[in-house]
């Protein structure tokens, strides 16, 4: 049967037919949006806010790194060898490059750690400005003219004379690792391999163990480096061996002239 919308509402009787309640739907309100706020012409927005990586763990572990003689200070050191020991650190411990700056001041000591922040803790300086900066101020001419000097006079019986309870080998090694460090404070134009090698024969010429290979060096410092420790080792090997039989014999004669004694008395 059909009805219609009359007969929808009330029945023959009249009475009321149970309406099903449709639900309501309202129109969906757009969600007020915060003014941006107007800036003057000419200034720039503000930069969005983010959280600044401060590089706590690798300037930890680069500082648990250092020791005293591998960092700056000024007296008796070379920035440029100390530069190069600072960049080898940082990248075994994870430091970035663009933490370099902030890291500084780990690898100074004494007076360039004074002048580091009396001076240069607040400048603007980049990190090779700053570098270059603290190598000027404290390796000036008069600096390099020093070093010049002490690499002009020191030699292997130098090194003797202030190590006498050392021996050869070891007193070459010091003569090696000074020549090494005093090489980084002179002009670039005598850094090269070739001076180096000159200033080790002269270095060594006038000891005995070291005459065959200063009188016709190797063509590189790495070989004559290394025949002037073969040479040096047989030397004082062949010297034990001549102490020890000198020494037997000296008590060969003392016990049999002993004995001798014993035998007349008797």
């Amino acid at each position: 049967m059909y009805y219609s919308l009359e007969s929808n509402l009330y029945n023959n009787q009249g009475s009321t037919v149970p309406q099903t309640t449709l639900p309501h739907y309202y129109p969906t309100q757009p969600t007020p949006q915060r003014p941006t706020p107007q800036r003057p012409n000419g200034e720039p927005p503000d930069p969005p806010t983010t959280t600044a990586n401060t590089f706590g763990r690798e300037m930890a572990n680069l500082a648990k790194s250092y020791t005293d003689d591998v960092k700056y200070g000024s007296e008796g050191d070379n920035f440029s060898l100390k530069l190069t020991v600072f960049y080898d650190i940082c990248g075994r411990v994870g430091v970035p490059v663009e933490a370099y700056r902030k890291a500084l001041p780990i690898m100074l000591k004494g007076l360039a750690l004074d002048y580091y922040y009396s001076d240069l803790i607040n400048s603007s300086l980049t990190f090779d400005q700053l570098c270059q900066t603290i190598q000027q101020h404290f390796e000036d001419a008069n600096y390099r003219r020093n070093t010049l000097t002490e690499w002009n006079t020191v030699d292997l019986e130098a090194i003797r004379s202030q190590n006498p309870d050392k021996s050869l080998s070891y007193c070459f090694q010091l003569l090696v690792t000074k020549l090494r460090t005093l090489r980084h404070g002179l002009t670039p134009d005598l850094q090269s391999d070739t001076f180096m090698l000159n200033k080790l024969v002269l270095a060594c010429r006038n000891v005995p163990a070291c005459q065959i290979a200063c009188s016709a060096p190797p063509d590189t410092l790495g070989a004559l480096i290394s025949s002037l420790k073969t040479l040096i080792t047989a030397y004082e090997f062949s010297y034990k061996d001549e102490s020890t039989t000198s020494t037997f014999i000296t008590d060969r004669r003392y016990y049999s002239n002993n004995n001798n004694s014993r035998h007349k008395y008797n």
